[in-house]
């Protein structure tokens, strides 16, 4: 999946966190972290990734029923103050956010667009019927 959807950090192979969509993240406040994006990202389909599209996908993933909500659930609110930045607060500090959200993908919030990785998905749409073997 990583090759397809990134997240705003990732770990190197030496478990080491590094940028991936953000570049750059600091602690604001005691319970509010900012992010800068990476500029020039795009999505597969061409158009450019935004604050809004991350802001988007972090309240998707803290929703009922999504495999990332466990990572999120210290998190109040998701903003973006402008196109390249992003503010994620929690309930209490929570040193650890930018770890967790390297677990996080950043999927497209528009049909089509999929995601931000090195490798994109083909043939979408309605499927072909199966052939029949008889």
């Amino acid at each position: 999946m990583a090759q397809v959807y990134e997240g705003l950090t990732l770990s190197g192979a030496d478990l080491a966190l590094r940028s991936a969509l953000a570049t750059a993240w600091i602690l604001v406040r005691p319970d509010t972290w900012r992010f800068e994006l990476r500029r020039g990202v795009r999505f597969h389909d061409g158009a450019p990734l935004t604050a809004e599209d991350v802001v988007f996908s972090l309240d998707r993933a803290r929703g009922e029923g999504s495999d990332y909500a466990v990572y999120l659930t210290n998190v109040t609110a998701v903003t973006a103050p402008d196109e390249h930045t992003v503010e994620v607060a929690s309930k209490r500090p929570d040193p650890l956010l930018p770890m967790k959200l390297r677990r996080v993908a950043i999927p497209s919030p528009r049909p089509g667009r999929i995601g931000t990785g090195q490798c994109s998905l083909r043939g979408q749409g309605t499927p072909r019927p199966t052939p029949s073997l008889t």
